[in-house]
């Protein structure tokens, strides 16, 4: 009895070592009337679709044979495999259309005509899903790329194709010379003032923003301005104050001009001045010198006094005129009165000496 007993259990064990290949390669999708189905992401390592032909392992069927099959059924496993084989090449194509289009940033469009149409769009999502992220990390790449080559303040050198990832480097380059520019503003205006002194621009590569070339030359003008307004100042100060031209202590043509300019316009102020002082003391007005000629103060005052004299002189003229033709008219009255009166006795005497004759005719 208990012979019996170990050789069922030996049966049993033997039963279930048999069938545990089965078990291990056992596959939890569902199979098609051809025993095999597809593997979009290809887990199995043989493509979109494979077959498991009644539990066993995936597998392929080479040249329409299946390895756990028996050569009676070769013609319809050759079928079967001839159909794997176009839905595996239609989805590898869907994979490969949806690959570019993801890459290149395209619109996702999926549509086909083939016969194994749902192979080539499972495959064309597939493609396109990872065609974009591959994107995705090309156009952060660009943009870095291009903010780095902005921020050396270097030229553009944007080779890119796909437009997406162009764009990305041109807008990275861009963001990247503006922070390139804020960042060398203060050095460049530094520059202008510098060059100045010297009253000698610099050249700038072509590769020099054109913000700060334009920083260097409001520098430099600002700068050579204030100098030369400096020069004009002192020339200018030089002339009010009656002294004499000296612009040896500047070294440049600019400022000695300059100079030049202040002292030529600081002496014609002083004539202007002249006149006006000239004028007031001609009129009679009071005059005050005005605080910047107060350095010529005894020029101004001079003229102001000379048309205080000419007035006096001319009042004094006016009034020998005066007096002169009231004497002469005075003269003239008295005279003109006698000579009225001679001549009045004249015609009565005239008259008298007219009847007499008349009277004597007439006896």
């Amino acid at each position: 009895m208990n012979k019996k007993k170990i050789l069922k259990t030996i049966m049993s064990l033997l039963i279930v070592i048999t069938l545990t290949p089965q078990v291990a390669f056992a596959h939890k999708g569902r199979t098609d009337s051809s025993g095999g189905h597809r593997d979009n992401k290809n887990v199995s390592g043989l493509g979109y679709y494979h077959y498991h032909c009644g539990g066993h392992p995936a597998h392929l069927h080479a040249n329409g044979v299946c390895p756990y099959g028996n050569n009676s059924s070769s013609s319809s496993t050759s079928s079967n495999d001839n159909d794997v084989s176009k839905r595996n090449e239609a989805q590898k194509n869907g994979y490969d259309a949806g690959y570019q289009a993801g890459s290149n940033g395209d619109t996702y469009n999926d549509s086909s005509s083939l016969t194994y149409a749902n192979e080539y769009k499972s495959g064309y999502s597939s493609g396109y899903e990872k065609g974009k992220e591959e994107l995705e990390i090309k156009i952060k790449t660009a943009y870095d790329e291009g903010f780095a080559l902005g921020f050396k303040g270097e030229n553009e050198n944007n080779t890119y194709d796909v437009q997406a990832i162009k764009s990305s480097y041109s807008k990275g380059y861009d963001n990247g010379l503006k922070a390139y520019i804020n960042e060398n503003k203060e050095k460049y205006f530094k520059f202008g003032e510098e060059d100045a002194v010297n009253f000698t621009m610099r050249e700038f590569d072509s590769n020099v923003p054109n913000e700060l070339k334009e920083e260097y030359k409001k520098s430099y003008s600002n700068k050579t301005s204030n100098l030369k307004k400096i020069a004009y100042d002192l020339g200018y100060e030089k002339a009010v104050n009656n002294k004499e031209a000296d612009s040896s202590n500047f070294k440049h043509s600019e400022e000695k001009n300059s100079y030049d300019e202040g002292y030529n316009e600081g002496k014609a102020d002083i004539e202007k001045e002249k006149d006006i002082a000239y004028e007031y003391g001609h009129t009679g007005k009071e005059y005050d010198i005005p605080e910047q000629l107060a350095g010529v103060e005894e020029l101004l005052l001079s003229s102001y006094n000379e048309g205080v004299e000419k007035l006096k002189l001319e009042k004094e003229s006016q009034d020998r005129a005066i007096k002169t033709t009231m004497a002469v008219l005075l003269v003239g009255g008295i005279a003109g009165g006698a000579v009225i009166k001679k001549k009045k006795g004249a015609s009565k005497n005239l008259t008298i000496h007219s009847n007499n004759d008349n009277h004597k005719e007439g006896f």
